[in-house]
């Protein structure tokens, strides 16, 4: 074997290691930021519990108040163990199984992740999702790992930014000759020109105690499925980062859409 192709295996072998460690990076950052939202449901159900025990009476009036309060408890313990199981199912699933997805589908999986996280800093994500998208061929839960670190990012730069407008856009739109695009656009002041253009080296962080490994992830997770990862800085305004994923191929010319 010739000394260059020694060189590029031994390179794509640490590219390799690198995704892996990103992977696990990037579950540790969200493991660590939703046991912070899944205590919030958990308290709810505290509350309401103690309240349901003051409500029990001899009365029609407080046991029809009561059966709401039940209601409210039931709510809150699904709403927590959905979000345990979401990020159960990250954390196992490993290896890219590629099908048939729905992207706007995705995004709408990714919101019950992702909203409680913005709102816990107080920050609004609106969607902007295009209608009639064709089916993309992907992993539904390695994209929304990809877009779920996106959001992190997002909610990061705009609480070091602090603007008056804090806002998340998630969007969807067709891009031309045969790809879908997800987009994620914040109001966090961009990205600074002193980690521009080393944006995707591993281990370059604007964070304090980032590691510098979760853009080389999602990179790698979007070329994994064919597709591609960038973005478009607005210094002093916020930041749009991009996935765009390969469509399915129409059969006998009859396009399938999302």
């Amino acid at each position: 074997m010739a000394g260059s192709d020694v060189v590029r295996r031994e390179q794509d072998q640490l590219s390799e290691q690198l995704a892996r460690v990103a992977r696990l990076a990037i579950v540790a950052e969200m493991a660590s930021a939703m046991a912070h939202e899944i205590n919030q449901p958990l308290a709810a159900i505290a509350t309401y519990a103690a309240a349901l025990q003051r409500l029990i009476g001899p009365s029609v009036e407080s046991l029809d108040e009561a059966r709401g309060v039940a209601r409210q408890i039931a709510a809150q313990a699904l709403r927590a163990g959905n979000i345990v199981h979401r990020v159960r199912e990250l954390v196992k699933h490993s290896e890219f199984e590629l099908r048939g997805t729905s992207c706007n589908e995705s995004v709408r999986d990714l919101l019950m992740l992702a909203e409680p996280l913005a709102n816990a800093h107080r920050i609004a994500i609106s969607l902007e999702l295009a209608d009639g998208l064709p089916i993309i061929y992907a992993d539904p839960l390695q994209l929304q790992l990809l877009l779920l670190n996106v959001v992190h990012n997002a909610i990061d730069a705009i609480e070091s930014h602090q603007p008056q407008d804090r806002r998340i856009t998630i969007g969807s739109r067709p891009h031309p000759p045969a790809d879908v695009e997800i987009w994620i656009a914040d109001t966090g002041g961009g990205i600074p020109d002193s980690v521009l253009e080393q944006l995707f080296r591993p281990f370059v962080t604007t964070k304090p105690h980032g590691t510098g490994l979760g853009l080389l992830a999602c990179q790698r997770i979007a070329r994994a499925q064919g597709g591609e990862f960038g973005f478009e800085n607005r210094l002093g305004f916020g930041a749009r980062f991009h996935v765009r994923i390969p469509r399915i191929a129409p059969l006998n010319g009859d396009p399938q859409h999302a």
